[in-house]
């Protein structure tokens, strides 16, 4: 939440206040800035995707506060605060004190997909793989594995919530020829958490293509439902 409030009594707030988001700054806002004022001003920066804004009471000084929830994965994860800019205001009564803008970060933790898993062929199991883990990372673990000869793997990138893709294409090996015909599926393990949030991340084989002369399995990890917190 964003608030502002007098350092003493016997001051009645006026002028208006900025807010800064990833390095972008607002328009001027009324010290009693509506909820849709807000939000259109924040929704102006180019580093906001989307975001409701509510609004309290006045209080009797003429401070108020407001919540803010970033709605869009384009802001997922844990986000940087706000950075606010109070030189605008005003007071009453300068002598027995100014006005201050204060942010109080943490009304709810944004989700960020963190921790291991582990994939198994054929009953053998990898070495835990960070959730982030590169595709160079995950064809060593796996080729590692005794059943598997070689292999070529395709890396998504991460979302902005630390989701991800590998497509894992099952390669021949000289004249061995183990990876031939229908294989059977990657199994995996997730050891997966939100990063301080309530989200249960997923994680989930997909068979892209049965093999005949290339077997092609695909893992995904993903935020575990159709939204996020931010």
């Amino acid at each position: 939440p964003v608030s502002i409030e007098t350092v003493d009594d016997a001051n009645v707030l006026g002028g208006s206040f900025r807010l800064e988001f990833d390095g972008e700054i607002t328009g001027d806002m009324p010290v009693d800035a509506s909820a849709a004022i807000m939000q259109s001003r924040l929704e102006e920066l180019s580093t906001v995707s989307t975001v409701v804004v509510s609004r309290g009471g006045m209080d009797d000084q003429g401070g108020y506060s407001w919540e803010i929830e970033f709605t869009s994965d384009e802001n997922g994860g844990n986000l940087d605060d706000l950075i606010p800019y109070g030189d605008g205001l005003t007071t009453t009564n300068t002598a027995v004190g100014g006005a201050l803008v204060e942010i109080t970060s943490g009304g709810r933790t944004g989700s960020y997909i963190q921790g291991t898993f582990t994939i198994e062929f054929d009953g053998d199991t990898t070495e835990p793989l960070p959730s982030d883990a590169d595709a160079s990372t995950v064809k060593e673990a796996l080729e590692a594995l005794s059943k598997i000869e070689k292999i070529d793997v395709e890396w998504s990138g991460l979302s902005a919530v630390g989701g991800c893709k590998w497509m894992i294409r099952f390669l021949e090996d000289g004249g061995a020829r183990i990876h031939r015909g229908d294989m059977p599926s990657l199994v995996v393990r997730s050891y997966l958490n939100g990063g301080g949030s309530s989200i249960s991340p997923s994680i989930e084989v997909m068979e892209e293509r049965k093999g005949t002369l290339m077997e092609v399995q695909t893992i995904e990890v993903a935020a575990g439902g159709p939204s996020v917190d931010p």
